[in-house]
């Protein structure tokens, strides 16, 4: 794993105001307190293994990638 691969707190912090904020749409008759934090938990984690997933993608070449047999 390369160095910018390992989550940081400023992205994780991102994708807990990001997740939060998004979370609070026109939901009807949901407590929104709760959809925010739940998005901001979802958020956090989509951050904190965003750049591992693009890291290990970038290293797999689209060949083994894309290929169907176990």
């Amino acid at each position: 794993m390369g160095p910018d691969a390992a989550p940081n707190i400023e992205r994780v912090l991102m994708g807990t105001l990001i997740g939060a904020y998004l979370s609070t749409g026109d939901i009807p008759n949901h407590d929104g307190p709760t959809l925010a934090s739940l998005g901001a938990i979802a958020g956090a984690a989509a951050m904190a293994v965003g750049a591992f997933t693009m890291d290990t993608i970038s290293r797999i070449p689209p060949s083994e990638y894309l290929t169907t047999s176990d």
